[in-house]
């Protein structure tokens, strides 16, 4: 009948006798790289960011109804008037050059006023904000749109549309949130 050795203890009674043997018979010239604890990272390194995000793209798009967003609040992040055409079915919006605007028809394009915008997972993106028709036509739809945009410079709020009325409604958040999004 086989019985198993049972290893042999170190004098210190903590190390089994094989690892000490392993450890001479190495002769590992750094101890230090067989020290576990030489390996240990400290904790507040790991929470520091390991990536940072680089914005590469900005979408152009209107604000959703339940989102709410902020606009940047400077001149130069803004910019209009601007003819542009809006695809309504794609959600597609293209600049036009002032040279190919007299080549479209006054239905086929739009003036508007472009602003940075974001929401609150800060998500920027560029508004187009229609302020009149090619033709100069004017409406509550366009005006209360500007005016939406205008006091998103101070405050959170969300952009609905009032169909009834005819116009875009604030509709600001009941609790404040800091900052702004837009740095």
């Amino acid at each position: 009948m086989e019985t198993k050795q049972k290893p042999a203890e170190s004098p210190d009674g903590a190390t089994p006798e094989s690892v000490n043997r392993v450890k001479e018979i190495i002769g590992h010239p750094d101890e230090k790289q067989l020290d576990p604890e030489h390996f240990r990272i400290d904790q507040s390194e790991l929470d520091q960011p390991v990536a940072k995000t680089i914005l590469t793209n900005i979408p152009i798009r209107k604000p959703e109804s339940l989102e709410f967003i902020r606009v940047h609040p400077g001149k130069d992040y803004r910019m209009g008037p601007i003819p542009f055409i809006a695809l309504k079915q794609s959600k597609e919006f293209y600049v036009v050059d002032p040279a190919l605007r007299s080549q479209l028809r006054t239905r086929e394009y739009w003036i508007g006023t472009v602003f940075l915008a974001t929401n609150r997972q800060e998500k920027p993106f560029l508004w187009i904000v229609t302020t009149q028709s090619p033709t100069g036509r004017v409406s509550d739809w366009y005006t209360s749109n500007l005016e939406c945009a205008e006091r998103a410079q101070e405050e959170w709020l969300q952009v609905v549309a009032d169909q009834d009325a005819g116009v875009y409604q604030n509709m600001l958040s009941r609790r404040a949130v800091g900052g702004t999004g837009l740095a």
